[in-house]
């Protein structure tokens, strides 16, 4: 069921990998943090906006489907394009875009000009994600890629860390514009190191009758973990649109509260994360088969689930904080874990293609909900919509045991 024996040297150790290797890894991290502090700028900006643009939460539902649907429609192509032209020309193209159109925000009058940045913003920002976690496949070995993947996540994480203290001194000091222009003429800059650092070579596939997106879509073996994200991803979505916007509107912080306080749950799942990814090779290394290490990993991230109820009922900003940080590193095991699982199961050639088919399909359930969300607070508030996406966890659970842990091939 695995192709892992294919493209993998198991007995490869983290320490015995080259520098350069492990340099190349942070230089990802950055690449992802960057995308990630672009698209949370205007998350933390979302209350700012209602009250000086006159951005309603319908207004704001219609900026988060305006990144959306791009982000979910280019998942369809984005694999194919790192598969065949690699990693080097695909994360500089893809984070010139996401730079550029952050940068071009500055000057954004009105919300469908906002809307229209936006989604060149989806559009680019799509090809991200695949393309980073291609660049680790290839460098890191199976035994290290949980690892390997854990180590990067939490620069990515960083994003989301800085957004809120940078975004609060920026706007508060200067101007919401400028906000938006810094992260897009650093990413401009790491566009360029990435151009020239990523020597990768291109990964030369084998043309087939059927599209790529048949050949996958028809390997049952994929089914089970693709409708796991499809029924999860919305809440995660949920959850990074809307999450200052609960602990300003329902909890009562302002801007610069939440520049004091939302820094932390980053940084608390991203330690949880280092050691979920250290363990899930642990396990690996002690003999488990890959697909087997990577489902008992997700399974287990069920016990955190009720975080989810308490956090959407609590009037305790701290209680809500803390179950924040147990939530945050619900969702980012989920597909950080969702990831390795499917890569698992696809040759080394499909990989890029496979997250982003799963992604896109995810992604569409996502685009629903969300679009809807703003009419949906208004209508039953924040804490209903997290109780009720929340949902979804404990059935996706039971769809990873049943397709990977009770099959036989599995064990």
């Amino acid at each position: 069921m695995s192709n892992t024996s294919e493209r993998s040297i198991n007995s490869a150790k983290p320490s015995a990998l080259a520098l350069s290797t492990w340099l190349l890894l942070i230089l990802a991290g950055l690449v992802t943090l960057l995308s990630n502090l672009d698209r949370a700028i205007l998350t933390q900006l979302k209350t700012t906006f209602t009250t000086q643009l006159g951005i309603s939460n319908s207004d704001y539902s219609i900026l988060v489907t305006a990144f959306m649907v791009p982000y979910i429609g280019m998942y369809f192509v984005v694999g194919k394009w790192v598969d065949r032209y690699g990693t080097r020309f695909c994360i500089t193209f893809f984070l010139t875009i996401i730079s550029a159109s952050t940068l071009l925000f500055t000057f954004s009058h009105g919300l469908w000009q906002m809307a229209a940045l936006r989604f060149i913003f989806g559009a680019a920002s799509a090809g991200i994600l695949p393309a980073v976690f291609v660049a680790v496949t290839k460098w890191f070995p199976v035994n290290a890629r949980g690892t390997a993947i854990a180590i990067s996540a939490p620069l990515g994480t960083l994003g989301t860390v800085l957004a809120p203290p940078f975004t609060a001194l920026i706007t508060l000091h200067i101007n919401w514009q400028m906000a938006f222009c810094i992260p897009g003429v650093v990413g401009l800059g790491l566009a360029s190191v990435w151009y020239l650092v990523d020597r990768s070579p291109k990964i030369v596939q084998i043309d087939k009758k059927d599209s790529y997106i048949k050949s996958i879509l028809r390997n049952k073996s994929l089914w089970g973990i693709f409708a796991a994200r499809i029924i999860t991803d919305p809440f995660w979505f949920i959850l990074q649109f809307w999450q200052v916007a609960y602990f300003q509107e329902k909890l009562g912080l302002s801007l610069s509260d939440t520049a004091e306080l939302l820094w932390i749950p980053p940084v608390g799942q991203a330690i949880l994360g280092i050691v979920l990814g250290w363990y899930s090779d642990h396990l690996i290394k002690k003999g488990m088969p890959a697909l087997k290490a990577r489902a008992v990993i997700l399974t287990g991230l069920i016990i955190f689930t009720p975080c989810i109820f308490i956090m959407a009922w609590t009037h305790n900003v701290h209680v809500a904080l803390i179950m924040l940080i147990l939530i945050q590193f619900l969702g980012r095991g989920w597909l950080g874990g969702a990831s390795l699982l499917a890569s698992e199961l696809v040759p080394a050639t499909s990989i890029a293609s496979t997250i982003s088919i799963m992604s896109a399909l995810a992604g569409i359930s996502s685009l629903i909900l969300n679009a809807a969300a703003g009419n949906l607070i208004d209508c039953f508030g924040y804490s209903v919509l997290f109780t009720v996406t929340g949902i979804a966890f404990p059935i996706a659970s039971y769809l990873v045991w049943y397709n990977y842990l009770k099959s036989k091939s599995a064990t």
